[in-house]
């Protein structure tokens, strides 16, 4: 049996009436969906809270970590001796220009020369990038 549907929408929206009366003039199922409503309400209100909480929490072990990492690379930065500075001189030269040229402190055995790790415009920058070169060759050992 085929219905049409001008006829199957007329028998939903009749329904869906029905329904709507039903539950309109059923006070005690007013009340109650709204307090389930509100139940669930706070229920997420305390979900979102409790994940607020644990972000926060992330945040803060995150946190802890890189001021722990900080303070280890400030403790190897404040460990460097003299020999430390010496060994920087020996790599770190000054040239004409004013510049500072930074050198590998191994020397090739086909040419017998030092390789060039980069020109900086200052003693401290050519001092800094060296820092970071031996942090990254102690990383990658």
């Amino acid at each position: 049996m085929k219905i049409k549907r001008s006829a199957l929408r007329k028998i939903i929206n009749e329904e869906i009436k029905r329904c709507l009366v039903e539950q309109a003039s059923d006070p005690k199922r007013v009340e109650t969906d709204q307090a389930e409503n509100k139940e669930k309400a706070a229920e997420l209100e305390r979900k979102a809270a409790d994940i607020s909480r644990a972000k926060a929490a992330k945040a803060e072990d995150n946190a802890d970590k890189y001021e722990e990492d900080a303070k280890e690379h400030t403790r190897k930065a404040a460990s460097m001796t003299e020999s430390d500075s010496e060994d920087l001189d020996e790599i770190i030269e000054k040239l004409a220009g004013g510049k500072y040229r930074l050198y590998s402190k191994k020397k090739n055995p086909k040419t017998g020369k030092r390789r060039n790790l980069g020109t900086f415009g200052s003693r401290g920058a050519a001092e800094d990038h060296e820092r970071h070169v031996r942090r990254f060759s102690e990383w990658k050992k």
